[in-house]
């Protein structure tokens, strides 16, 4: 039963930090995607003052 424990440990710290990357990832496209239309919306408004 012992022999199982560090691979459970290990199992679980691997888990642990592919959880923190996946959400690492998702908040970085989140901030791309919120600031591709940012900028997408300040082109529209600056446009349609122009016109």
């Amino acid at each position: 039963m012992a022999a199982f424990l560090p691979c459970g440990r290990i199992c679980r710290d691997r888990k642990e930090n592919y959880m923190q990357d996946f959400f690492e990832e998702l908040g970085s496209i989140l901030f791309l995607l919120l600031t591709g239309i940012g900028i997408c919306a300040v082109y529209i408004h600056f446009v349609q003052l122009i016109d």
